[in-house]
C-alpha cells in the first residue's frame, strides 16, 4: 500500500538499565493509547516506520522546526494523516531498540520530550494542524498506570519513581518553551518557540534532505 507508512513493534534493547526500561515502557504505552484501533491508528514511532521516500518528500519530511529528536514524528503523523495517507500497524516488524541511558542523559531525553511536546501542541495556531487532544491529569496518571511493570517485578519501584520524573523533565521541558515563547514576545522580539508560525506555514513545502540516507524507490 503505497499511501500508507507502516510502522511496527520496538522492543527494549536493554532491560537491565532502568532508564532504558522506564523510558521504553512509557513510549510504548503512549504509542498503544494512540492507536487503540488498528483502523485508525494516530502515531507511529520514528524508530521503526517505513514510508515511501518520495511520499516522504514530497509533504516535507521530518520538519527542521523540530530541532530535537522529540515530537517531529507526532508532527509528521499528523500532516501525513491530514494529507488523507494512512498510517498501519505491522506487529511482525520488530526492532529492538537501544538506549544506553544514564540518569543525566534520561532526565535531558525527557526535558527535550517536554520541548517537543510543546511545538507539537501549538502547531495548531498557525493553521496548518488539527488541534491535537490536550492531556489531562487523569490521562496523564492513566499513561504512567499502563507503564508501570508488574507486581512483583523486581524493578517495580525504581522504574515507578523514574516514571514520575520523567514527568517532572518533561513538564520543565514545557515550561522552558512556553517561558522562552513569553520572554521573547515581552521584549519585542519575534517568539522563538520550538516550532514557530512561519516554520508551519512551510511545512507542506520539500526540504532537503541532509545525510538521510533516503533513496528514491524508483532507484533502489
Amino acid at each position: 500500500m503505497p499511501d500508507s507508512a507502516l510502522g511496527g513493534q520496538t522492543l527494549n534493547g536493554l532491560p537491565h538499565n532502568p532508564y532504558a526500561t522506564a523510558t521504553h515502557r512509557l513510549v510504548a504505552a503512549f504509542t498503544r493509547r494512540a492507536n487503540s484501533t488498528p483502523d485508525n491508528v494516530e502515531f507511529l514511532p520514528s524508530n521503526n516506520f517505513l514510508v515511501l521516500a518520495s511520499l516522504f518528500r514530497a509533504i516535507g519530511g521530518f520538519h527542521v522546526a523540530f530541532r530535537y529528536a522529540a515530537g517531529e514524528d507526532r508532527e509528521f503523523c499528523a500532516r501525513w494523516r491530514q494529507r488523507g495517507y494512512r498510517l498501519r500497524y505491522v506487529p511482525k516488524a520488530i526492532v529492538c531498540h537501544q538506549q544506553a541511558l544514564t540518569g543525566r542523559e534520561f532526565w535531558h531525553k525527557h526535558f527535550t520530550y517536554g520541548r517537543g511536546a510543546y511545538g507539537f501542541h501549538t502547531a495548531y495556531t498557525a493553521g496548518s494542524l488539527p488541534r491535537p487532544r490536550h492531556p489531562t491529569w487523569y490521562t496523564t496518571l492513566q499513561l504512567l498506570y499502563d507503564a508501570l511493570p508488574r507486581r512483583g517485578d523486581p524493578r517495580y519501584c525504581m522504574v515507578t519513581i523514574l516514571l514520575a520524573l520523567s514527568q517532572l523533565a518533561t513538564l520543565a521541558g514545557v515550561a522552558w518553551e512556553w517561558g522562552a515563547y513569553r520572554c521573547a514576545t515581552s521584549l519585542h522580539h519575534t517568539p522563538t518557540p520550538l516550532v514557530r508560525a512561519e516554520h508551519l506555514e512551510t511545512a507542506t513545502r520539500p526540504f532537503a534532505l541532509h545525510s538521510s540516507g533516503l533513496e528514491d524507490e524508483r532507484h533502489p
